[in-house]
């Protein structure tokens, strides 16, 4: 090699020339100390220690019941937000994200607090539990307690997990970081708790540009004090915060002016992340731990003087703007995620007067905005992001009313473009409100604009996208790439309801509906309409074995959903159907059926309670399937892509998940109420009458179905009128039903929907209806984009 040192030099030269001119034309790039943290590589190597984490934690919980207690309370109110995963890889994600949260945290402190330098000079073999000692002395001279404070479990953590987050330690003590500049540092500090916030948060973390969307819309005066309650790991503070700095705010004010709390301390350690910077040593960070439902304005809150460390104590001030995304918990699990949720009940009605209360059945987030009301200042403002089931469900109703009399509800929002949460099977919705001085119903012309966003928010452009569409947002302005906007009175939509129009369905123009309201008829006057069969046992009711049942006491059946193809429908298997009584069945020597019922007489369910006590019905055999339950016409429960009401060719026992419609009128016209049930204004009807579910599929109730579906009235209808819809249907029962938009786009759906309206009077409206009930389908079907 000596001997060749000359052509070896010639060689490195040769390459160094290359990489520098590799470099300046950016195919290569320096790797910074802000690029290694925010790849996925670090963090994902850290978490490759979530097993052996879990394990220590197990062994943990094993050898001290306290802390088995305590893990066990915490997963009881995150566990909706990590459905399938394992409780303790959960928290062993966490308790890594958040040791490195800390370590970043403290070093990027050094530049502003010389104290923080002690996290360079931790003892070799300092335990999780020593460390911890030594960041909350460091909290104590520099602040930022929620993001030092000891968290469940981080101080179970040893072995390698706990070698390789020391190593993480060790390496950033060895970076001077005052030299690369302080945006380098914050850039550091935001990549790494953004990248550790993806691998530990829940489903339904806010995305960024939606959190920047809602702040822009809701907080109308930026100086004033924004707070969220339900603030989790700290997104719309921060996009709060970084709002006010770019409407010219002061940084000092616009931290003063942002408020955060939570239920829980593991979200604030990452919400007070997202709102730190060293520069704000000095400055007390408005983060607080508390339940929502314990706030009242000029609360003594808790905080820690950054020069002293002492305890202060600072009031709760009014907000000018409310701005969260409530927490999604279902009615199941209200009581237990929030036992004192029947206070919320009992100040509703002392606010208003009068008996205004939300139904048992009501989602969690249906009772923190009526709260809420009492934490804004008298012209405060609310910006919420709820899911969509408020709009279609049957406790929304009531939701929605009461809501009327503490707010004006000013806008609701809804993606057009694909889910906003895209990692969780959930639709949401935003909602702006404006406080009412006095709970009082709202106007008869107060107007409430139903906007439709049509770009995707992780698809914009940059910031100035996302602020273009704010810009049209807030200022109700539909334009057909960016927003659509239906403005409803108060008035207009207490008709619409009335006719059977649930709130999602007020999205799509539905002003024709003033005119052809007059031609709608309630379906529960020509229908019985009640719920598929559901008899709990099905070995018992659909015998798919060998039997000697009589032909007499077997059914056709509609089972399953995608057995129905067209718009004529045939059952799919067999129901044991009987309403005679033992004796009567031995009286007859009806041997086969009588066996069937001895079979499973003694027979218990999965709990091991015997099967006559469970299917036990009032009024009924507990073998029986009542053949007063068949149906003439069905509608599935959770329809999809293709939208239609199916008519069973004899009348037939449906399951469960069919909404069955039985006629209840020898001299109503069940092929002319099928043809109406299908006709453009019937589809879009049912349509209206739901709302999306996170993967698409139409949430239809079977209660709101009897109370509210409306359908075009056959007895407006002569006979001639009859036989030229009858003849202009028949060719729709001759194929199988297509997806909504392939079935507006054919020539015999066009045809038939043009003799319906004709014979109404109402084909000028032909086109409004069509676009209606294809902007509904466009929107529940937005989430698969």
């Amino acid at each position: 090699m000596a001997d060749r040192r000359a052509d070896w030099k010639a060689l490195v030269e040769t390459i160094l020339q290359d990489v520098d001119r590799l470099l300046g034309e950016g195919v290569l790039r320096d790797r910074t100390l802000v690029d290694a943290f925010s790849e996925r590589a670090l963090i994902e190597a850290l978490f490759e220690n979530v097993p052996r984490t879990a394990e220590q934690l197990q062994e943990a919980a094993r050898r001290d019941n306290r802390f088995q207690a305590k893990v066990d309370l915490w997963w009881s109110h995150v566990e909706e937000e990590h459905a399938g995963e394992e409780k303790l890889d959960v928290l062993a994600r966490r308790s890594l994200t958040g040791w490195i949260s800390k370590f970043v945290f403290a070093h990027v402190l050094k530049t502003a607090c010389a104290d923080a330098r002690s996290v360079e000079s931790l003892p070799e073999g300092a335990t999780a539990a020593d460390v911890q000692d030594a960041l909350e002395s460091i909290s104590q001279a520099c602040n930022f307690l929620n993001i030092f404070r000891a968290q469940l479990g981080e101080d179970r953590m040893a072995g390698r997990p706990w070698s390789q987050i020391a190593q993480v330690n060790g390496f950033l003590s060895e970076v001077d970081l005052q030299s690369v500049g302080a945006e380098a540092r914050q850039g550091l500090l935001r990549n790494t708790v953004s990248a550790a916030k993806r691998k530990a948060a829940g489903q339904f973390t806010t995305p960024p540009p939606l959190a920047r969307l809602l702040v822009r819309v809701a907080a109308r005066d930026r100086t004033g004090v924004v707070f969220d309650p339900c603030c989790g790991t700290g997104t719309i503070p921060a996009a709060a915060y970084a709002e006010k700095r770019d409407a010219g705010q002061p940084a000092r004010e616009a931290l003063d002016t942002v408020w955060a709390s939570d239920k829980f301390t593991f979200p604030l350690q990452a919400a007070t992340l997202a709102l730190a910077r060293p520069e704000h040593m000095g400055a007390p960070l408005h983060v607080f731990q508390n339940d929502v439902l314990d706030l009242e304005v000029e609360s003594e809150i808790t905080f820690h003087d950054p020069s002293s460390g002492d305890e202060i104590q600072k009031p709760l001030p009014p907000a000018d703007c409310i701005v969260s995304n409530l927490p999604f918990v279902q009615f199941e699990d209200v009581e237990e995620a929030n036992p004192t949720i029947e206070r919320v009940n009992e100040r509703i009605e002392a606010l208003a007067g009068e008996e205004v209360r939300l139904p048992g059945r009501s989602d969690l987030y249906a009772y923190l905005p009526f709260h809420l009301w009492t934490l804004l200042a008298e012209d405060g403002r609310a910006g919420l992001i709820l899911s969509n089931a408020w709009l279609g469900t049957d406790w929304g109703r009531d939701f929605r009313h009461a809501l009327q009399r503490f707010y004006h509800i000013e806008k609701i929002v809804v993606s057009g473009a694909s889910r906003w949460f895209q990692n969780a099977d959930v639709v949401t919705t935003l909602l702006i409100l404006e406080r009412r001085t006095e709970v009082a119903s709202p106007a008869a012309e107060e107007e409430t604009a139903f906007i439709t966003t049509k770009k995707d928010l992780d698809a914009l452009d940059g910031d100035d996208d996302l602020r273009q569409l704010a810009s049209r947002v807030t200022l109700d302005r539909a334009e057909p790439e960016w927003t659509t906007v239906q403005t409803h009175t108060s008035k207009d939509i207490e008709r619409f309801e009335r006719l059977g129009v649930e709130w999602s369905g007020l999205f799509a123009d539905v002003g024709w509906l003033e005119e052809a309201g007059s031609e709608l008829i309630a379906a529960h006057e020509l229908f019985e309409i009640g719920r598929g069969e559901r008899r709990g046992w099905n070995a018992l009711f659909y015998p798919n074995e060998k039997h000697r049942i009589e032909e007499a006491y077997l059914e056709g059946c509609l089972k399953r959903p995608a057995s129905a193809k067209g718009l004529v429908a045939e059952p799919d298997v067999e129901a044991f159907s009987c309403s005679r009584n033992v004796e009567e069945l031995e009286a007859r020597g009806d041997r086969g059926a009588l066996a069937w019922i001895q079979k499973f007489e003694h027979e218990t369910n999965t709990t091991g309670r015997p099967l006559p006590d469970v299917l036990a019905r009032s009024g009924r055999h507990w073998y029986e399937m009542r053949a007063d339950t068949l149906a003439d016409l069905v509608l599935p429960v959770n329809p999809y892509r293709r939208l239609f009401v199916p008519k069973l060719r004899e009348r037939a026992f449906v399951d469960q998940r069919f909404t069955r419609f039985t006629l209840t009128d020898d001299h109503t016209n069940a092929d002319l109420c099928h043809a109406l049930l299908n006709s453009a204004v019937g589809l879009f009807l049912v349509e209206a009458l739901g709302f999306g579910r996170g993967l698409g599929a139409l949430d239809l109730s079977t209660t709101r179905a009897k109370r509210q579906l409306h359908i075009l009235n056959p007895r407006r209808l002569n006979d001639e009128q009859e036989k030229y819809i009858l003849k202009a249907f028949r060719p729709l029962l001759d194929r199988p039903v297509e997806t909504v938009p392939e079935e507006l786009a054919r020539d015999d759906r066009r045809a038939f929907d043009r003799t319906v309206l004709e014979a109404f009077g109402l084909l000028d409206l032909y086109e409004p209806i069509r676009t209606a009930l294809r902007e509904l389908y466009d929107i529940r079907m937005a989430v698969n984009d």
